[in-house]
């Protein structure tokens, strides 16, 4: 049976692997666990450890679907409790929670929405 989108993403938040019916917590061949709604990235974590969110809801890089706006929306809301250790970290190093709000061909524009130190 698949994982509630909740468990989805505080899986991926605490580096674990997860799937659900529409999300899901995977690696890439490069090694990096990322974050898909419906095959969209959504959420990476970086070889430097930084948390990285695609934010596709209105007002940043705009919305593809409502259940992706919907899966970003839970995504920034349960790694800022998170972050604020609202939630249990896993035992997580430091890090930072960057959202991207826009993207051109030559720049990203990214807001830290949160960090654990």
């Amino acid at each position: 049976m698949p994982a509630k989108n909740e468990a989805v993403i505080l899986s991926f938040l605490t580096r674990t692997p997860c799937l659900g019916s529409n999300l899901k917590a995977i690696y890439t061949e490069s090694g990096e666990l990322s974050l898909y709604s419906y095959g969209l990235l959504i959420g990476r974590i970086t070889d430097a450890n930084e948390y990285l969110f695609y934010d596709y809801r209105a007002g940043a890089l705009g919305p593809i679907s409502n259940t992706t706006s919907q899966h970003c929306g839970k995504l920034h809301r349960l790694a800022k409790k998170w972050a604020e250790g609202e939630q249990d970290r896993g035992g997580i190093a430091p890090y930072s929670i960057w959202s991207v709000y826009s993207m051109d061909k030559n720049h990203t524009h990214t807001v830290l929405i949160g960090h654990t130190w």
